[in-house]
């Protein structure tokens, strides 16, 4: 798949204080790719060097076949980069009116005169804003708005369309809504997008790819299912998903013996009495309202998600967390069945630092 951005050993540093470090990233041609991390990680610093708002310290940035930017200057500036942009705030321009917001960028890029109406036509098409052509950006609601952001950002036929956690101001349903959108655009118009979100809900329900990051640095990059079931290392293994991290022993083959009980994985490769740690997705444990589940607890805790209930269950002192569409009552005593065989791996002295 070709590359649209490539970015290579790209360092960014305010003052003394580094931002970002040897980040080395392929962003492919009509792919969804997301920048996933904490809020403060880097990822909006990311996209501002790729659209040139900001000059890397060391590193080389190529758009296509252009190098962009390259050993802490910059080559060519943002309005040469053929990028669109939907910023966080959306940056929308109030005293014009959506028609008018596009004509505006169209004639920025000398488009001519008679293209001009065809191409906003067909956009206020393409993002359901025919109805709203002559409205004013206070007059639309939150979700119009993020339409005619993105809008903007495509009329333009960009290389590629950043966009920067745009969805952030909007509710449940309306983030829904317009992820939907923006799903059936990129495939309608063979979007290449580049999406930097907080959201593990919206980086895994849009992106073909995932780049996880971490104070500045990408820990994996990889599709939402290898990030998702195999995680590289120790941060992503604990930011994706809810998870159980629990310590043991290869008791026999296939089994492990950990504080809750005996669990069945693949131990091939491993050592008898070899002390080895378990990743367990909470959806991979369901509790059995008739149990027959190998490990037995209290309910402890609770915790309502749009995605079901988390349950915490108390086993013997070690806490497990389930995720259930069914309610059980806190207190009840059940039994847990493993649904899929955890991810193993050798327990690392904690004193040592993952490679």
């Amino acid at each position: 798949m070709m590359g649209v951005i490539e970015l290579h050993n790209l360092s960014f540093s305010y003052g003394t204080k580094p931002v970002l470090e040897q980040i080395s990233l392929t962003i492919e041609q009509g792919k969804i790719t997301a920048l996933l991390g904490h809020s403060g990680c880097g990822k909006s610093t990311l996209l501002r060097l790729i659209a040139g708002f900001e000059t890397p310290t060391t590193g080389l940035i190529k758009i296509g076949s252009r190098v962009v930017s390259q050993g802490g200057r910059i080559i060519v500036p943002p309005d040469g980069r053929e990028l669109g942009m939907v910023f966080q705030d959306l940056a929308l321009w109030p005293h014009m009116r959506v028609a008018e917001t596009l004509d505006f960028v169209l004639r920025a890029i000398r488009c001519p005169a008679h293209q001009r109406s065809k191409r906003i036509e067909q956009m206020l098409a393409k993002a359901s804003l025919q109805s709203l052509a002559r409205a004013y950006p206070s007059q639309l609601s939150g979700g119009q708005q993020q339409l005619l952001a993105l809008a903007r950002a495509m009329i333009t036929r960009p290389t590629m369309i950043l966009m920067d956690e745009p969805l952030s101001s909007l509710d449940v349903s309306l983030r829904e809504q317009f992820i939907e959108t923006l799903l059936r655009l990129a495939k309608d118009e063979h979007l290449s997008i580049l999406y930097v979100t907080h959201d593990q809900a919206e980086a895994f329900s849009l992106a073909d790819r995932i780049a996880v990051m971490n104070r500045g640095r990408i820990e994996q990059i990889g599709t939402p299912d290898d990030v998702y079931h195999s995680p590289a290392t120790d941060f992503v293994r604990s930011f994706i998903g809810v998870s159980n991290l629990l310590e043991g022993s290869v008791f026999a083959e296939g089994e492990v013996k950990a504080t809750c009980g005996t669990i069945q994985c693949e131990t091939s490769g491993f050592k008898i009495g070899e002390k080895v740690q378990l990743l367990v997705r909470a959806e991979d444990l369901h509790i059995q309202h008739n149990g027959t589940g190998e490990i037995g607890g209290i309910v402890d805790r609770k915790i309502y998600t749009g995605a079901g209930i988390v349950y915490h269950v108390d086993v013997g002192g070690c806490i497990l967390k389930a995720r259930s569409v069914d309610e059980v009552q806190k207190g009840r005593h059940v039994t847990i069945k493993v649904s899929r065989p955890p991810t193993i791996r050798r327990l690392r002295d904690k004193n040592k630092t993952e490679p």
